[in-house]
């Protein structure tokens, strides 16, 4: 692309969703709202936090 970033990445945006309850309860709310936005969904992934996903819940920073 004109400003660095290949067309790969233009307007790409990755969110981690930490739920308390059962993801597939939320999972058409959440896909909904992203297609009225004219979102384009690739991935879901759905599994227990990592170490590191509690380390950046608890300290808002990414371990060194």
């Amino acid at each position: 692309g004109r400003n660095g970033g290949g067309p790969a990445g233009r307007g790409r945006l990755r969110v981690r969703l930490h739920l308390a309850t059962d993801p597939a309860a939320l999972l058409g709310a959440g896909v909904a709202a992203l297609t009225a936005r004219s979102a384009a969904l690739n991935a879901i992934d759905i599994g227990e936090p990592s170490l590191e996903d509690v380390f950046i819940e608890l300290t808002g920073r990414e371990p060194r």
